[in-house]
Formats: C-alpha cells, structure tokens, sequence
C-alpha cells in the first residue's frame, strides 16, 4: 500500500509535482521544474517534457522513500472544448430517484462519444436539475414531478493528446489514475474557500 498521492500538474511553462501523505496532511513532497510544453492538436511535441518529468519522478522517489506506480495528471490545452446537453424524461407524477439521474447522465456521455470519436470526457458537470418548472442546485431526490431534466456540461480533450500522456507515463512504468482539468480543478478548490460569496469569478492568467 502506497503512503502518497501523487499529483502532477503540467502548465505550458512549467512542470509541478506534489505527494500527499494520505495519513499526515503535513507531510508533502515538492518538485517544479521549468518546461516549455506544447499541447496543441496536431503540434504535440513532449520530448522536453518527457526529460523533465523523469528528473522530477527521480526526485518525488527520493523524497517519499517509494516507486512511483499511478498519478493523477493535471492539464490546461487551448484545444479543450465545453460541451452542453440538456436531456428530459418523463415522470408522469412519479418521485425522482437517483437512478433517473444515472440514466440521463449516462445517455448524454454516449452522445457526447457518438458524435465526438477523437475526443475524451474528462469531467461531467451537472450545472442543473429541473423537475417541471422548478430549477434545483442539488439532485431533487423524491419530487415528484411530471418531466425531469438536467443540464450538463462536459469538459473534452482530443484524445490523441490524452494518449500521448498515457504513453509518455507509461515509459516510466507510471499509471494515470484520472486527468483532471487544471483550471477546473483550481477553480473548484478556490470556490470552496468562498462558500458565502453568492457570485465568484476565476480568472486563471
């Protein structure tokens, strides 16, 4: 069992990585190295990228004692696009359950792949619940209702950069668990920080 999570955030200059002791939030382990990466569909090009990531794999073993197996990859691409969908079923006057929710989030991701073959959904965002004319923030679990709907957003990447990423890790002997969206991803964390705020804006520069 592996006492660290290990993240690794891949900015267009620069290369992070951090280890999270999973029983001591103190404990963490750092490394940034300056990288000038370019992650544009159709002008990938990692070679120096590949040579700092190395060097700071070696360095996060050395600080945590262990062998770096899986990662969680974090990446901001000009490339990604936003995609919404909006799906409805009927309830004619039933309770909403959680399973309604599964099926229509599950229907749109098969859309969303369908029509986008050369892309990869990397996050699923539930903007809004509808049950008839009502709008919810929150699942509105056992409403009833006669139409229920949600509002999803899907955060893509082309897969062939995703690929690419996997592979690159890969000659390492390195896993990637799950790739997040950095602005995403640090937007959520910021937001978190301001739970009073009824409006919040991030600007990532």
């Amino acid at each position: 069992m592996k006492n660290f999570d290990i993240f690794f955030d891949l900015g267009s200059s620069n290369i992070r990585a951090c280890a999270f002791n999973k029983n001591n939030k103190d404990n963490q382990a750092f490394v940034e190295k300056n990288c000038i990466s370019l992650f544009k569909a159709g002008q990938i090009d990692l070679t120096e990228t590949e040579k700092e990531i190395e060097g700071i794999i070696f360095d996060l073993e050395k600080k945590t004692g262990e062998y770096l197996e899986s990662i969680n990859l974090m990446l901001d691409t000009p490339d990604s696009i936003s995609i919404n969908l909006s799906l409805s079923k009927k309830k004619d006057g039933k309770k909403i359950v959680k399973e309604d929710i599964q099926y229509l989030v599950q229907d749109a991701k098969q859309q969303i792949l369908k029509f986008n073959s050369d892309k990869n959904i990397i996050h699923i965002i539930v903007k809004n619940y509808r049950a008839d004319d009502k709008n919810y923030d929150h699942p509105p679990i056992d409403i009833s209702c006669k139409t229920f709907s949600i509002d999803i957003i899907f955060v893509c990447f082309f897969k062939d950069l995703v690929e690419k990423l996997e592979n690159l890790f890969f000659k390492f002997q390195i896993t990637v668990n799950k790739i997040l969206c950095t602005s995403y991803t640090k937007s959520l964390n910021y937001k978190e920080q301001f739970t009073k705020s009824e409006k919040i804006a991030f600007i990532d520069i």
